[in-house]
C-alpha cells in the first residue's frame, strides 16, 4: 500500500512537471509581440491561475520539502482568470518562491494565500524560519539585487502587476503580488 501511494505521488509529480514543460514549449513557439509593453491591456489573455498553482504544487512541495521547507497553498478555488501569459505568470511564481527559498537559513514554512476582488487577484506569500521570525521585511532594493527577482521585475514592468513587501503582526515576512483580473 505504501509503495502504491508513493508511486501515485511520483506519477502526479511527473504529470505536473510534464504540464510545466508543455507550457514552456508552447511559450517558445508564440510569435513576439510588436508592442510588448502594455500589450496585455490591449489584448489580454486569460490565464487560469488556479490551474498553475495546483499543477505546480506537488512538485514544489517535494523540492522545498527536501530543503526542510513546508509549502502550503490555502484555498485557491474560484479564482477569476487573470491577464497575462501563462508562462510568464508561472515563471514569476517560481522565481518568487525560489527567491524566498534563498532567504531561508534553515527550514521553515511558506504559505501561498490567494484572494480576489473585481479588479485584482492577490497572492500573499508569507514565510518564516523554523527557528523563529525573521528580523526585518525585505526592502525594495533587495528585490532588484536578487538575480531571481530581476526576472520578476521585468515581467511586472511589462504588465500592470505589482509587489508589496511587508511583515505580518506575528513577524513573518510577506510579499503580496497583485495581478489584474481579465476584463469581462
Amino acid at each position: 500500500e505504501t509503495i502504491e501511494q508513493n508511486a501515485n505521488r511520483i506519477c502526479a509529480i511527473l504529470k505536473n512537471f510534464s504540464d510545466f514543460l508543455h507550457r514552456q514549449s508552447d511559450a517558445g513557439t508564440a510569435p513576439p509581440a510588436k508592442n510588448h509593453a502594455r500589450n496585455y491591456m490591449v489584448f489580454p489573455k486569460e490565464v487560469n491561475l488556479h490551474h498553475i498553482l495546483e499543477s505546480d504544487l506537488a512538485l514544489l512541495q517535494y523540492i522545498l520539502g527536501s530543503a526542510g521547507i513546508e509549502l502550503e497553498l490555502k484555498n485557491a478555488d474560484g479564482l477569476p482568470p487573470v491577464c497575462g501569459k501563462p508562462e510568464e505568470i508561472e515563471l514569476t511564481l517560481l522565481s518568487l518562491i525560489w527567491g524566498i527559498k534563498d532567504d531561508f537559513a534553515s527550514g521553515g514554512y511558506l504559505q501561498i494565500q490567494p484572494s480576489a476582488d473585481k479588479e485584482f487577484v492577490c497572492l500573499d506569500l508569507t514565510w518564516r524560519e523554523k527557528t523563529g521570525t525573521m528580523e526585518a521585511p525585505p526592502r525594495a532594493h533587495e528585490f532588484h539585487d536578487n538575480p531571481r527577482f530581476c526576472l520578476v521585475s521585468h515581467v511586472l514592468q511589462n504588465n500592470d502587476q505589482s509587489l508589496k513587501f511587508g511583515k505580518t503582526d506575528s513577524g513573518e515576512r510577506k510579499i503580496t503580488w497583485k495581478i489584474p483580473v481579465t476584463p469581462q
